[in-house]
């Protein structure tokens, strides 16, 4: 097969979805082709294909960026190259839009990869997406021969937007890498003695920051044997003042290497995280404990590995800690492995390929 994967946005040091997806089906012998912008890099007339000895991305100059909303040139490319499936990405930005028309021309098959979950709340986000995300949303839902999306509440706001045949969306998961580098270098000392909780990311005012560190705090007391690790910043200056104000608590403000971060999840026991990220999956895959606030987008992560709570307080999160912080674990995280999940999404490929053939 030659797959076309078409985003707004690709960078080589971060591992999502795309990565995993290029990855995975380059190891099977198929073609894979990225088109993306030049993200943050410097603006070229024309990008060079960047061969990464697995997959090639091409990147092109921005014709039209509003925000994450971004149009780009890449017909010649995709005439040149001549794929036998277009797989797109997240309507809202809009990049897919001439993948899809130029796919349709040629009746190629296309998959659409959803990904918003739910009507932005604020005045501002409500008017861009009813003039904007809603009509674009609604095109790639009606061109789309398959529909990917990772959380129940992706399926309920598609269906507010369009009365998709229900057999086109497949809910799925995201997944983790069964790639690990063992001796990753950190830039900060680890001290294997302690008992560690972890979480990481970008924690604006949002993201309940206060309700693990406090959390942990109030668990702490009674066990002097814990520390809790915090990779990444944190908005919060009140915050940030009672983590300065305690040794148990080490915050590493900038953010770590994909290698660094799994070398991390790898000795760590518990990780904590208030709203759904990617990072979960990485940390299943070494049979760690995650504890996740409940919710319409990880109801269906579904693992003796993931502890919900419903109300995201320090009393609950403390509670939850000591009553994982030596349980026993029995693993069931096989199915969040990306191998796993991409050999049903190749199938599908294949099934779309061949009906579009006859």
């Amino acid at each position: 097969m030659k797959i076309a994967y078409i985003t707004g946005f690709f960078d080589e040091k971060f591992y999502y979805r795309e990565h995993a997806y290029a990855e995975y089906f380059c190891s099977k012998k198929n073609e894979y082709l990225i088109l993306t912008s030049f993200l943050n890099l410097p603006q070229k007339k024309e990008g060079r294909p960047v061969d990464s000895g697995k997959y090639k991305v091409l990147r092109f100059p921005f014709l039209i960026r509003f925000k994450d909303f971004v149009i780009l040139n890449y017909f010649r490319e995709l005439d040149k190259y001549s794929p036998d499936l277009i797989h797109v990405f997240d309507a809202q930005q809009g990049v897919g839009l001439l993948a899809i028309m130029w796919a349709q021309k040629r009746n190629i098959p296309i998959v659409y990869d959803h990904e918003l979950q739910r009507i932005p709340s604020s005045f501002f986000g409500r008017i861009r997406f009813y003039l904007i995300s809603y009509p674009l949303i609604k095109y790639f839902l009606k061109k789309a021969d398959l529909i990917r999306v990772v959380t129940p509440a992706s399926i309920a706001l598609i269906n507010r937007i369009h009365n998709c045949p229900q057999n086109k969306i497949s809910l799925g998961y995201l997944g983790y890498s069964d790639n690990f580098e063992q001796n990753a270098q950190l830039p900060f000392l680890f001290d294997d003695q302690f008992e560690y909780i972890m979480t990481s990311g970008f924690f604006d005012r949002s993201k309940n920051i206060e309700s693990i560190v406090s959390g942990f705090l109030l668990h702490w007391r009674n066990n002097r044997n814990s520390r809790l690790l915090i990779i990444g910043t944190i908005e919060n200056e009140k915050v940030v003042k009672l983590i300065e104000s305690n040794d148990s608590i080490f915050h590493y403000k900038k953010f770590l290497s994909v290698e660094q971060l799994n070398y991390l999840y790898s000795k760590v026991r518990i990780h904590i995280w208030p709203k759904s990220t990617s990072s979960i999956f990485e940390a299943l895959k070494f049979n760690d404990f995650v504890i996740l606030k409940h919710g319409d987008d990880t109801s269906h992560l579904v693992s003796d590995q993931i502890v919900f709570i419903s109300d995201f307080n320090m009393f609950n999160v403390s509670k939850k800690i000591c009553d994982l912080i030596y349980k026993p674990l029995k693993s069931d995280n096989l199915k969040f492995s990306y191998n796993m999940i991409l050999s049903r999404l190749k199938s599908s490929y294949e099934q779309l390929i061949f009906r579009k053939g006859e």
